[in-house]
């Protein structure tokens, strides 16, 4: 016997767990955009590295390595954030 769905107590027909899913492909889709708007690529400034459209490059100033790697942190942290407050109005409705 084939269970039917109510549709005003499930109108997704997902499950709720499955709705975690959603948490990834928003992530990364703020992490192209953050990084796109701060024009800080993440994992150069990881490496201690920019790209100035004539390739690859090592930083070699102290400072502006550290400038980079704390924005990076910055974007990551609010990607993370708008992920999870996403995620939890996926999850908040029925």
């Amino acid at each position: 016997m084939r269970a039917t769905r109510n549709p005003k107590s499930d109108p997704t027909g997902a499950p709720r767990l499955w709705r975690l899913v959603v948490f990834f492909p928003v992530w990364l889709a703020g992490l192209g955009l953050l990084q796109s708007k701060e024009k800080v690529c993440i994992a150069l400034a990881a490496r201690g590295a920019r790209n100035l459209g004539a390739g690859e490059e090592k930083i070699e100033d102290d400072g502006l390595n550290a400038l980079l790697r704390d924005k990076a942190r910055r974007i990551n942290r609010r990607a993370l954030v708008t992920a999870a407050v996403i995620t939890a109005v996926t999850l908040a409705f029925p």
